[in-house]
Parts: structure tokens; sequence; C-alpha cells
């Protein structure tokens, strides 16, 4: 199975910088979103996937704020809205892969084209 970026975007909102990426791996639609936010507490990096059944995205996995890379404030940095500034958490484990580990696997194969 190989993972399949299909869209990916950096923007910029009032107090944040936004990362968002959906992947296709098979039939399984993910979605990665991570904000650094000016407020530490504010930063977010999830992962979710797609529910047919429920027409939503369904939070799966994350990374705590006090455990993520990205810096915070990016909005005020010079450069912020690089990608660059998000593969410290888009290129690493997110907390919960064991819960499953087909999520895992699939992460860690896109992991390399980023």
């Amino acid at each position: 199975m190989e993972a399949n970026t299909i869209h990916k975007e950096v923007s910029a909102g009032r107090q944040s910088v936004n990362y968002k990426e959906i992947l296709m791996l098979d039939e399984m639609k993910l979605r990665i979103r991570i904000k650094s936010d000016s407020y530490d507490f504010q930063c977010f990096a999830r992962v979710s996937v797609w529910s047919e059944e429920n027409l939503r995205w369904e939070q799966i996995d994350f990374i705590p704020f006090a455990n993520m890379q990205t810096p915070k404030g990016l909005l005020y940095k010079r450069g912020g809205s690089s990608e660059e500034h998000f593969r410290g958490d888009r290129g690493r484990p997110f907390g919960n892969r064991q819960r499953d580990p087909l999520i895992g696997e699939m992460l860690g194969q896109a992991e390399s084209g980023c």
C-alpha cells in the first residue's frame, strides 16, 4: 500500500499559520492538520480519517502541543508560512499509532515524500 498526497496547503489565519494535507491510501482518505498559533496551547497536530458512513472527518491521532516541534507564533516570523516549519511534526510519529497500525504504517510511508 502506498499513500498519495492529493492536496497540500499552508495558509495564514488571524493569528495562526495552518498546514493541511490530504492523503489517499487505497480507499481511505486521511487528513493531517498542523496549526502554529501565537499561543502554544492553541497549537495542534492532528490526523483524521474521512468517514463515508458519518460524512465527516473523525480524529484518530494527535500530538499534544507540549510535544510539538512546529514553532509557535509562525505568523509573526519572516518566512513563517513556509512548509518547512511543519516538517518536524509532519515527519515524526503521531502519539497513538498503536491504536491503528495500518494508519501508522501509511503515515510512515508518506513521510518520506515530505
